[in-house]
């Protein structure tokens, strides 16, 4: 059988009653989307009971997907520990259980850079877009979101939590820019993003350990409240948890 990933990055954003699909892509290796023969998916709670047991998914666009409706959390408990799980048969009969972190959340955190903002550093930038990426660099600017997705997950740190995405605008660009720098880096040591690759590899260090963000830890919405803290990055990678109102170093 052919070896397959799933593909994901961080923990799995779900918010709380509010209708969304969820989605997950599998892959052999080199290869496009494949289709499964079946497919269901689960939600479980923390405490490992289900609020969707086997629920039926559809397929479009190299996705499998399900449509969560805003019923199905309405009067669930927000935080972290769920888990998704998506039960798959293949074309070639393999079946593949495919678990993912999840955190039932009030708010999410999104991208705060766009094409414009890399051009704004480099305005040749727009004339270098890889053909087929049809006129921007939405793939690099996502990976570079999953990047700080997954070291804020790899930290232990609850990200739904953060109440401004700007504060993790430095660590995004820096990400992304790294990322096409080696794109266009052609390796022969003679080429200008050869540089500025090594220059934005060194900004994405200096930007995660200067990185501090504030926290709605009692998730009223309402900025520096009394149960409210911040978190800052540790360059050691060693997540300690503070006081309410205190700093979370992550």
């Amino acid at each position: 059988m052919a070896l397959r990933s799933a593909r994901m990055a961080g923990r799995q954003r779900i918010l709380k009653g509010q209708l969304q699909t969820l989605s997950i892509s599998i892959h052999a290796t080199g290869g496009a989307g494949q289709q499964p023969s079946a497919a269901t998916f689960s939600l479980i709670r923390p405490a490992g009971t289900s609020v969707i047991a086997a629920g039926a998914t559809t397929y479009a666009a190299g996705l499998i997907q399900y449509a969560l409706a805003a019923a199905s959390t309405t009067g669930e408990t927000v935080g972290p520990d769920w888990l998704i799980e998506w039960l798959l048969t293949m074309g070639d009969g393999e079946v593949l259980i495919v678990r993912r972190s999840a955190a039932l959340v009030l708010r999410s955190i999104y991208p705060s850079i766009a094409d414009a903002d890399l051009s704004a550093y480099y305005p040749e930038l727009a004339k270098l877009i890889p053909y087929g990426q049809n006129g921007t660099w939405e793939p690099q600017i996502t990976e570079g979101w999953n990047i700080v997705n997954s070291r804020l997950f790899e930290a232990r740190i609850e990200e739904n939590l953060i109440l401004s995405s700007e504060q993790l605008r430095s660590v995004h660009l820096a990400e992304t820019m790294a990322i096409i720098a080696d794109m266009l880096d052609g390796g022969d040591g003679r080429s200008k993003w050869e540089g500025r690759r090594a220059r934005w590899e060194a900004r994405a260090i200096v930007a995660w350990s200067r990185l501090t963000v504030d926290l709605d830890t009692n998730e009223d919405g309402i900025p520096q409240g009394s149960e409210d803290g911040i978190a800052r990055f540790d360059p050691s990678g060693s997540p300690v948890d503070g006081p309410a109102g205190g700093a979370r170093d992550f």
